[in-house]
């Protein structure tokens, strides 16, 4: 019985969806293990369920940032870039893979005819016989099922969630235009979903799974085809596709709405093409201006820093007063700097003109797991160096090199994200640290996780004693995220534009925002200028002033005019400062200011 309904438009559908590539000729479907092909298919659908379950919360919980009229928190950002249309990639990748090993069998040049006698392989005619009811012909029907099902379960992805993605324009092209990983993937996956070739070849992949539906259904009493729970389960995949439903179900739309929703979305896709053009080209025009106004402006200052007194007076005395300020640092600092000598320090709102973040000695990484003690072995900091280089472009000194060297200051300066040593930072006159409560950062911790919900999620009861070992192991592989976040900005560009909402680029006081990312115990504040949500240094200082409310972080150094005040004033001043109360601070411990007060004012 001769019948290939449908063959070149299933072709067409894996071509479409995946751009596969040609399989060896020799290649032979029937010697594959169709069992732990099902086995590797089903986990990676349930991968992909999660994967859509966790897109859909993300969806939700934008939606009431912006009903707050808040913007994106850089967590939801890093969620969008890597959990979302980065895992989707590799998952799609995934379901390629599956899809190719099918390619052998719905090639348009190979014959496929369904056969009552034994599935066979014509290698003279290139021809495959199929018979539904032995065992080599259920393994190329499954095969040919789970490729189908793959096809239908990406269609899903986008009409689920990637459209909603892709209709909101500020989502869209965080997702397109603000990763070079994942740039352009969201588009690549709407210019297939809207081709019209492709929507062709549906209705002949169609055709083709419900001929074999046919076939099966007059045989449903063999025991190969009733007792088989993989080809049911395929079969549910499909049948319970909500596109497929849509499409070719029973309460199917009708051709002529099929026609005026594909009309109206690839109009709505040039318009949204052309639109993500101007605001992609606006952007890079005012940061171009801004650009070249900030290095301008950069390049004036009336003297040095106050600062460099301490490390450029006497080299031996300098590197003594280096090593014991870098001793009193610690892993994930905040670190601000104030320059009244400089003309940009004027443009900068409140105090504080500059935020960096101390990036920890050897020891304190690899204490944190970050650095491998087997030099060997590649581990975290060789793979962030790596993806900076491969990725960013990134030309500095590799991590490991640069932090036995001094260079613990992660900073983003007008030439971009680096990571420099104290001497190099201190052409200033102010300089504060900032730093987490640990005490109360674990209360936090404890607070969001307690003992009958992470009983739920280990599935055992757990002693007093384990349940706040846990809360310590939790707290600290925050801190750990939060360390990586912070070296992942390194080589990326200064973002003259000043936009929280990116990750791109980047400016220094946001440094502190995507640091300290997790939303559940850090809620930054920003101030909308321009059309645009922005941080600034102060904003980011306040996070530990003594008046707000439940706070995680303190000051715990201080110098002002470049004098170190003693740790029983650091709290007092670091507030007046951001209050830009200069004259209400008293240098009455032996010491005189060294920065007239008017150049502060």
């Amino acid at each position: 019985m001769r019948n290939k309904l449908g063959i070149i438009g299933y072709v067409c559908l894996m071509v479409f969806l995946f751009a596969c590539e040609g399989q060896d000729r020799n290649y032979d479907p029937m010697t594959l293990d169709i069992d732990k092909e099902i086995e590797s298919f089903s986990a990676l659908v349930e991968l992909n369920l999660k994967w859509r379950s966790r897109g859909l919360a993300l969806l939700e919980n934008i939606k009431a940032r912006k009903d707050e009229k808040l913007p994106l928190s850089s967590e939801q950002i890093t969620r969008i870039h890597k959990k979302g249309i980065g895992e989707y990639t590799l998952i799609r990748e995934k379901f390629w893979n599956l899809i190719k090993k099918s390619k052998r069998i719905t090639d348009e040049n190979v014959k496929i005819d369904f056969t009552d006698k034994e599935t066979s392989y014509n290698e003279t005619e290139d021809q495959y016989l199929v018979n539904p009811t032995d065992e080599n012909g259920r393994r190329l029907i499954k095969l040919a099922k789970m490729s189908l099902a793959s096809g239908l379960i990406l269609c899903d992805n986008y009409g689920i969630l990637l459209s909603t993605v892709y209709k909101d324009g500020q989502l869209r092209r965080l997702t397109n235009l603000d990763d070079e990983k994942t740039r352009n993937a969201l588009d690549k996956v709407v210019r297939s979903f809207l081709s019209p070739s492709n929507r062709l070849s549906l209705n002949e992949a169609n055709d083709l799974f419900v001929a074999v539906r046919k076939l099966e259904k007059q045989h449903q009493n063999h025991e190969l085809i009733k007792n088989d729970k993989d080809n049911q389960y395929l079969d549910e995949l499909i049948l319970g596709s909500p596109f497929y439903n849509h499409r070719y179900g029973e309460h199917a739309v009708s051709d002529s709405v099929r026609i005026q929703e594909w009309l109206g979305e690839r109009f709505d896709r040039r318009g949204n093409r052309v639109a993500d053009k101007y605001v992609d080209g606006k952007n890079a025009a005012m940061n171009g201006i801004s650009k070249v106004f900030g290095n301008t402006l950069g390049l004036i200052e009336k003297r040095k820093g106050k600062m460099l007194e301490y490390i450029e007076t006497d080299e031996e005395e300098g590197n003594k007063w280096v090593q014991a300020l870098s001793s009193e640092m610690k892993a994930l600092d905040v670190i601000f700097e104030k320059t009244p000598f400089r003309t940009t320090d004027k443009f900068i709102p409140g105090h504080w003109g500059h935020v960096a973040i101390w990036s920890g000695n050897e020891q304190e990484l690899k204490v944190m797991g970050l650095w491998d003690q087997d030099d060997n072995s590649e581990d975290y900091l060789d793979k962030a160096y790596q993806d900076a280089v491969s990725s960013r472009n990134y030309t500095g000194l590799p991590y490991k090199l640069a932090i036995s060297t001094g260079h613990q200051i992660i900073e983003a300066l007008r030439p971009g994200v680096q990571i420099n040593t104290v001497h190099h930072f201190m052409n200033i006159d102010d300089f504060a640290v900032m730093r987490l409560k640990n005490e109360d950062y674990r209360l936090q911790v404890k607070f969001k996780n307690t003992k009958i919900d992470l009983e739920n999620d280990i599935g055992k009861t757990m002693s007093d004693l384990e349940y706040e070992k846990t809360i310590d192991m939790l707290a600290e592989q925050l801190k750990i995220e939060m360390l990586k976040n912070a070296f992942d900005q390194i080589g990326k560009e200064y973002d003259f534009n000043f936009n929280v909402e990116t990750a791109k680029k980047i400016v220094c006081s946001e440094l502190a925002f995507v640091t300290y990312a997790n939303e559940g115990y850090f809620s930054w504040k920003t101030t909308g200028t321009l059309g645009r949500d922005t941080i600034s240094p102060d904003e980011v200082a306040r996070e530990a002033k003594s008046d707000k409310t439940n706070s995680l972080f303190e000051p715990v150094i201080l110098f002002h005019a470049a004098v170190r005040f003693p740790d029983d004033r650091v709290q007092d001043v670091y507030d007046k400062l951001l209050d830009t109360r200069y004259d209400e601070i008293e240098f009455d411990f032996g010491f005189e200011r060294k920065v007239d007060i008017k150049e502060y004012k």
